[in-house]
């Protein structure tokens, strides 16, 4: 199979209009580190400070005694059943009670406060909004944006626009902070997922853009980001108890959900399985053609567990009126 030849000559040139440079790649290398910064500068400064400022809670959990032994067997598991808890207040030679107390004053360390939670929120909320904004802006007059097969006309020509081009690599930049903040992150259920995630985000993107389909990755992005600035909407809305706002917004980021990850999604990879290699016979021996549709089965395998979810919380919704995110609270 045939792999994609790279440009080797590096030119450090931003975002003008020309053909794309493999080694323009690096750039997303250091914005991610710089994405990576404003988030934790605005979620501690800014949002985290308006949510205290709204009434949430900002309490530091007391910190159990030092206790090498009982650190170790918690670094082990987090959850101890009784028995457990028995056993190993006999082994250290501690009582019972002092046990389960420490266990329980350091796992409160890891449970982040609400006004943690809407810092977050509020994070994710300010730049996918941002990005979905300037990412219509930008492909608002590309003929691709309403064609999917025009992602695939004209395509060993291509240069790239220069909104197309800052619009790409905010996007590479962006996901590439998320992966290395996921250490920094309020504990997940799904934190392996979104590791898979963000990694298949990435190598999706540098093939996009090493085989010139990254007319169809910004597309693929734009769309899939859209659905982030409704979740995370309802999650601010769920901190601050804005009951009824919340219920709302849940409400259109479902058929949200519906209509991009359901809907749109099939089309996007109709387009890249189906209709790619009626333009572009030679991709087919391609072998990164192929991880490619690879990566975007992965992202609808990743849909559809998310959608388990969704459908979790609907159901919980319905039967007890509460609202709570089966996918990423903390598995306490």
């Amino acid at each position: 199979m045939k792999i994609v030849n790279f440009t080797l000559n590096f030119d450090p040139f931003l975002g003008d209009q020309r053909e794309r440079n493999f080694w323009e790649l690096l750039y997303p290398l250091g914005g991610s580190f710089i994405i990576l910064s404003l988030r934790l500068f605005l979620v501690k400064f800014i949002f985290t400070r308006v949510g205290v400022w709204c009434g949430l809670e900002k309490v530091t959990p007391k910190k159990p005694a030092p206790n090498p032994a009982l650190e170790k067997a918690y670094s082990k598991s987090k959850k101890w059943s009784e028995r457990e808890i028995l056993g190993l207040s006999k082994q250290i030679d501690v009582d019972y009670t002092k046990v389960n107390e420490w266990f329980k004053l350091r796992a409160a360390q890891d449970k982040p406060s609400v006004s943690d939670k809407f810092g977050n929120s509020c994070w994710e909320f300010f730049y996918f909004t941002g990005a979905c904004t300037w990412g219509f802006l930008v492909l608002k007059d590309k003929p691709w944006l309403v064609d999917f097969n025009q992602c695939w006309t004209d395509h060993y020509n291509q240069t790239v626009p220069d909104d197309v081009w800052w619009y790409f690599m905010l996007c590479f930049s962006f996901i590439g902070g998320q992966l290395l903040g996921l250490a920094l992150d309020i504990p997940r259920k799904d934190y392996y997922v979104m590791v898979v995630h963000h990694l298949v985000g990435i190598l999706s993107l540098l093939i996009g853009w090493t085989t010139y389909f990254y007319k169809f990755s910004t597309l693929f992005v734009l769309v899939s980001d859209t659905c982030n600035v409704f979740l995370e909407a309802t999650k601010i809305c769920k901190y601050l108890n804005l009951r009824k706002l919340s219920i709302l917004v849940f409400v259109l980021f479902t058929l949200v959900w519906v209509s991009i990850r359901g809907v749109i999604h099939i089309f996007l990879l109709k387009s890249i399985t189906l209709d790619a290699p009626k333009y572009l016979p030679a991709v087919r021996s391609n072998v990164l053609y192929y991880i490619f549709i690879f990566c975007g089965l992965g992202f609808g395998l990743m849909n559809l567990m998310w959608t388990y979810f969704l459908v979790k919380v609907i159901a919980n919704f319905c039967k007890t009126g509460a609202m709570e995110d089966a996918r990423s609270d903390v598995d306490d």
